[in-house]
């Protein structure tokens, strides 16, 4: 069993989301597109970032404006999204393009190109 704990542990980091059912990966000729779920969630409270090469998406929002609405309050203040997302391959940073629709983060990111080195 403790020689199966680092093969899952690297599975977990290659796949990149922790929590599976959130995001959907698309791969086509040019770009990548990432879906996101982001239900309830506006783009002023989503964060998208690049570290160490994985997108990283957060959200957070507070749900004070309904306190006091309700005769029982029984749920969080507050509802949190994180996810990492890990790409197979190589992709541009400085042209992805995001949009929220219904519920729905897209990012759309162009895959890397490559670089030819030259051989001294």
């Amino acid at each position: 069993m403790l020689e199966l704990y680092p093969m899952m542990l690297q599975e977990l980091w290659n796949r990149g989301s922790w929590l599976e059912g959130n995001v959907n990966l698309l791969d086509s000729k040019e770009n990548y597109v990432i879906e996101v779920a982001v239900p309830g969630f506006s783009k002023e409270d989503i964060k998208v970032s690049v570290k160490s090469g994985r997108i990283v998406v957060t959200a957070h929002k507070d749900m004070e404006e309904d306190r006091g609405k309700y005769l029982k309050e029984s749920f969080k203040r507050s509802k949190d999204i994180h996810e990492v997302i890990g790409i197979p391959g190589g992709f541009d940073t400085k042209d992805i393009s995001a949009k929220v629709i219904d519920g729905i983060l897209e990012l759309t990111i162009p895959k890397s190109s490559g670089t030819d080195i030259e051989i001294l």
